[in-house]
């Protein structure tokens, strides 16, 4: 089997996926990371490496790979790119069809005020050039419920993240399992999520409005739900206290 998987590699997805993928002995031809620690594994195990912004004249250097997987990397990856691979894997934090696109564990959370329950969960995406709208190989569902923060659902869905591309990779690559498609529900980008965590003090929401919107942009202390309020602008956060009668 020839060395045919090309890893875009960030974060904790990305470094628990390589050393998953090195311990299985999977044919890896290259990993794409900006990021120190993820560049020195892989010089430690012999793996070729580039930035991201070197890609494209690295992949010409190759001689064969057919696999792109997709770890965590915030990058938008060209079609051009795309194209040179026969199967391209997404590694993506929303329980597909639901929340797709930018902030998935924020709206997880926002969109419980319109579907009645928190649908949060992790995939495993086709890459097209249509940003999360491919097939999906597997899926999980991650059972939370209010109240949960922002940050709090966000690491779940890392873990889990992980677990389920550990468990279902090698049938995936086998080609044991089917793509399955199903219709985009709601997709969101940064720009809708900057939006929406701003309450002004003029709008007319409910308390729990109020409240799952600033419980689902918690992940202070850089990020939270801002109040406008006569000109100024004020972060809040909020911790609730389950009361035991």
């Amino acid at each position: 089997m020839g060395s045919n998987i090309v890893l875009f590699a960030t974060k904790r997805v990305g470094i628990e996926v390589f050393r998953f993928l090195l311990s299985n002995n999977y044919p890896i031809c290259c990993v794409v990371s900006n990021e120190l620690e993820i560049v020195e594994f892989a010089k430690d195990s012999n793996i070729p490496c580039c930035p991201f912004g070197d890609v494209e004249n690295f992949l010409d250097t190759l001689e064969s790979f057919s696999w792109l997987i997709n770890a965590w990397s915030p990058h938008y990856i060209k079609k051009e790119i795309l194209d040179k691979f026969e199967h391209r894997l997404n590694i993506h934090p929303s329980y597909a069809p639901y929340t797709l696109g930018n902030d998935n564990a924020a709206w997880a959370i926002m969109e419980e005020v319109e579907n009645g329950e928190i649908i949060a969960g992790v995939s495993l995406l086709e890459m097209t050039e249509k940003i999360d709208e491919g097939g999906i190989w597997a899926r999980s569902k991650v059972d939370v419920s209010f109240p949960i923060k922002g940050y709090e659902l966000q690491k779940l869905l890392i873990d889990e993240c992980i677990i389920l591309f550990c468990e279902k990779f090698s049938d995936i690559y086998s080609g044991k399992v089917e793509v399955m498609y199903l219709s985009p529900i709601s997709k969101h980008t940064r720009k809708e999520t900057n939006a929406k965590k701003i309450l002004k003090s003029s709008d007319m929401l409910s308390v729990y409005e109020v409240v799952n919107n600033i419980l689902a942009n918690d992940f202070s202390p850089n990020y939270t739900s801002i109040l406008e309020h006569k000109n100024q602008k004020y972060k809040i956060t909020i911790n609730l206290e389950k009361i035991n009668d």
